[in-house]
């Protein structure tokens, strides 16, 4: 019996998290924002299947990039479908990245795809900053300052970029809501940031 062979794609520019972390890459804000765009579609198309799909680990290291900055989302090895029941039951053990991931999955609570809304602020916040977040805190005071005394990252008072729009901020901001019904759902946030001019 002849074994199947593995094919995976290759993405030449590798993950988002190694592009925002090197000095060489420019980066414009017409590229991170196109960034921004396909990651909102994609993870649209997970959560609009007839059985939804909650990837439960969005992170900058699972959006990879090709070539010509083309988006591909990555590891669903935490993927979970939602079927019958309104939440999925939350497993510490194997339940994400703690910097990207929402209150109440570091609550140890029952969660729904608003989850990958609130990871995906965090995507955005990186985009915008390029900085690793709560770079200096261990898990378990990300799991006090997020999960319990609902403190977010910093936003700045001023977009660092100059042609990021103020939008962009409110996006993030919205998705951190700690209820997450009152998180956007990513049909609105690829609505809104389809609203964002890219220019170039």
């Amino acid at each position: 019996m002849s074994s199947i062979p593995w094919v995976a794609e290759y993405v030449e520019k590798g993950s988002l998290h190694e592009a925002l972390h090197d000095p060489s890459e420019q980066l414009e804000w017409h590229l991170r924002l196109k960034i921004a765009q396909q990651t909102a579609a994609g993870v649209l198309y997970l959560h609009s299947r007839s059985t939804p799909i909650v990837h439960r680990d969005l992170k900058s290291e699972n959006i990879l990039l090709t070539s010509n900055y083309t988006v591909k989302i990555c590891d669903f090895g935490l993927a979970r479908l939602k079927t019958h029941s309104a939440n999925i039951e939350t497993r510490h053990a194997n339940a994400g990245t703690p910097a990207w991931m929402a209150p109440e999955v570091l609550r140890g609570e029952a969660f729904n795809e608003k989850a990958d809304v609130f990871s995906f602020g965090v995507v955005l916040w990186e985009l915008l900053s390029r900085q690793e977040p709560w770079a200096d805190k261990k898990p378990v005071q990300i799991m006090s300052l997020v999960g319990v005394m609902r403190k977010r990252l910093p936003l700045p008072m001023q977009s660092p970029h100059p042609e990021c729009p103020p939008l962009f901020l409110q996006l993030i901001v919205d998705c951190w809501e700690a209820n997450p019904r009152q998180r956007p759902d990513f049909w609105r946030l690829a609505e809104q940031l389809s609203f964002i001019k890219m220019n170039r």
